[in-house]
């Protein structure tokens, strides 16, 4: 057991001690991804002559031996976090000692592109007072094994074709995006995790195809993947708090492993998922128009069990663990976005209709809560504003607003609530110091909760990151993604080592 625990520590020093460091200005520590440009500037778009002339250059030119560049690199970073809960310094104070490894292997030669990436990681803080936490819980938060991008691309003129799992970012909003539905997300540490980590890679393929400043895209999505979540008894789920109003229901399920069970078929063929876009970029302009069949990354939440099948009753009174199910229909989505530079202020906007949009209904029942569905069509709205008045000075403000088309009673969230984004950066000392920050407000009044997270980042020695950080979660009166989070205050310190293998 100490040899497992100490494993992860043991690696990240082997790896600050023998790889060697990357460049912190080409490869910056913690970066979001943007949405996407017209391609890599090297991945063969395009015949421009380079305009090299070798006759100007006398014959002992012709002894140099040169060495073309490889097309391969092997890269990677590893990470140590550790967490402590600072309003439960008397009873829990640890939160988390979780130790991270990327690796990323790419190749590039004659217009062919290929990228195998995965990630793994292990918490310590799961090894300590294990009986305080169910099964679902540990499989959740304990250790991951994820595959990131792994594709294989090939630009021919103006077609470039990739097929593989991809992380593909659609929209303009940085961090509220309702046009941005492509890829699943990891919402276990909601405003505390990595930026960088939380979309996941899907299994799909994307043709591409460029005629002047114009992109047409069409992706066609194999996997009905829907991301990571805190189980139901998990540390960051509002399910608690929604029991919590039933003592008789929270007596019945509180000894229980409940897990989240998704009702669709990974790979079965009729949850595939089809989108289209058509994207500009023009000087001081972008603009885009998508749309697509996907499935709900949500889900709508299924009953427990059937009151009225007395013996699914009883069964579910003796077992020790249930499902509760998670249902991910498809919907239609249809929207615009673009963005418009004035100097150092960049307008953003996004605007979609979502067609048949499923959304869970919550009614009173005999023993607790009771869950159905229904499906309306949604109007979401999304404006931003950048200000960039040095360039090292960053701030943004977004705004996100859905729509219903119809009145709709006994939702289980209220989604025409608006949510507000602010985040700001400032790097400094030579660019080796980074610090930032973000507010999150859910509702007019904030009646659906407020996070608030600062974080800062030094750069010790080449290539090696030090960060403090610090979020305070503060749940609203109405029920909510934030609620029963009134104890999350979280200090987090975190090390970063980026390293080149090839």
């Amino acid at each position: 057991m100490i040899l497992r625990a100490a494993a992860p520590c043991i690696a990240l020093a082997l790896l600050v001690a023998v790889a060697p460091p990357v460049d912190a200005a080409e490869n910056p520590p913690e970066v979001e991804a943007e949405d996407e440009d017209w391609g890599d500037e090297d991945d063969g778009w395009g015949d421009e002559d380079s305009g090299f002339d070798a006759s100007v250059f006398d014959d002992s030119f012709s002894q140099v031996e040169l060495t073309a560049p490889s097309p391969w690199s092997v890269t990677g970073f590893a990470r140590s976090a550790w967490g402590l809960w600072m309003e439960r310094l008397d009873d829990e104070p640890w939160a988390k000692g979780r130790q991270s490894l990327d690796l990323e292997a790419t190749y590039k030669k004659d217009g062919w592109r290929a990228v195998m990436a995965g990630h793994a990681e292990y918490d310590l803080r799961y090894l300590h007072q294990r009986e305080r936490f169910d099964d679902a819980t540990l499989e959740a938060y304990e250790w991951q094994v994820l595959g990131r991008e792994m594709f294989v691309a090939y630009s021919w003129e103006r077609v470039e074709a990739t097929v593989g799992r991809q992380i593909v970012a659609w929209g303009e909003g940085d961090a509220l995006s309702p046009l941005d539905v492509v890829n699943p997300r990891d919402l276990r540490e909601p405003g505390i995790a990595d930026l960088e980590d939380i979309r996941l890679a899907v299994l799909a393929s994307r043709l591409g195809y460029f005629v002047g400043d114009h992109r047409f895209e069409l992706m066609v999505i194999h996997e009905a993947e829907f991301g990571l979540r805190s189980p139901p008894f998990g540390p960051y789920s509002p399910f608690p708090e929604l029991l919590a109003s039933d003592p008789a229901a929270a007596a019945l399920l509180g000894d229980k492993t409940i897990r989240f069970e998704d009702e669709q078929d990974r790979f079965a063929l009729e949850n595939q998922q089809v989108l289209g876009r058509w994207v500009y970029k023009g000087p001081g302009i972008d603009l885009g128009v998508l749309g697509g069949y996907v499935l709900d990354k949500q889900g709508v939440i299924g009953d427990l069990v059937d009151l009225s099948d007395p013996a699914a009753l009883a069964a579910f009174i003796d077992a020790d663990e249930v499902a509760l199910s998670l249902d991910h229909q498809h919907y239609g989505v249809l929207g615009t976005s673009g963005a418009r530079a004035w100097g150092s202020l960049l307008l953003k906007w996004e605007l979609g209709l979502e067609v048949g949009r499923p959304l869970n209904v919550q009614t009173e029942g005999v023993a607790g809560p009771e869950f159905g569905q229904i499906r309306t069509d949604l109007i979401q709205t999304m404006a931003g504003l950048s200000w960039t008045p040095e360039p090292e000075v960053q701030v943004g403000l977004e705004v996100l607003k859905p729509f219903r088309t119809e009145t709709v009673e006994d939702l289980l969230f209220d989604i025409d609530a608006p949510t507000v984004a602010l985040r700001f950066s400032w790097r400094g000392l030579k660019e080796r110091l980074t610090v930032a920050g973000g507010l999150s407000v859910l509702g007019f009044q904030a009646e659906q909760g407020w996070l608030v997270g600062l974080d800062a980042t030094y750069e010790a020695v080449q290539s090696l990151f030090v960060s403090l950080g610090y979020t305070t979660i503060h749940p609203g009166d109405d029920f909510g993604f934030l609620s029963g989070l009134d104890s999350h205050d979280q200090l987090t310190v975190r090390l970063r080592y980026d390293f080149t293998l090839l």
